[in-house]
C-alpha cells in the first residue's frame, strides 16, 4: 500500500508541473513598431503570430525571446530570455503574419 502511494503522488506532482507549464509558451519578437509605437509581434513556437503593445518594465526589441501566456487576451508578464519581465497588453493572434499586422492598425487612422 505504501508503494502505490508514492506512485500515486508521484505521478501527480509530475502531471501538475507539466499542465502549470503548458501554459507558458516561448516566442520572438519578429517586429517592431507596428502600425505605432510599442506594437509588435511575436511569433510562437507554434507558428502563430500575437500583436502585442508594450505597458511596462523592459522594452522588447526585435530578436528578444519571450516566455509567458502569449495565446490569451489581455494585460500579461512575460519572461524576455528568462530574467528580465515585460507587461504586455495582448490584441490579439493569428495563424498569418498580416492578420497580426491588423490587429494593430485597423485602429489607426
Amino acid at each position: 500500500m505504501n508503494r502505490i502511494s508514492v506512485y500515486l503522488v508521484s505521478t501527480l506532482l509530475l502531471f501538475v508541473s507539466l499542465t502549470g507549464s503548458a501554459q507558458s509558451e516561448k516566442g520572438i519578437v519578429i517586429l517592431e513598431d507596428v502600425c505605432g509605437s510599442n506594437n509588435m509581434i511575436i511569433e510562437t513556437a507554434d507558428g502563430w503570430y500575437v500583436a502585442i503593445n508594450w505597458h511596462g518594465g523592459v522594452m522588447l526589441s526585435k530578436g528578444d525571446v519571450v516566455y509567458g501566456e502569449l495565446k490569451n487576451y489581455g494585460i500579461k508578464k512575460i519572461h524576455i530570455s528568462a530574467k528580465d519581465r515585460a507587461t504586455v497588453w495582448i490584441h490579439g493572434y493569428a495563424s498569418n503574419l498580416e492578420r497580426a499586422k491588423k490587429e494593430h492598425c485597423k485602429y489607426q487612422m
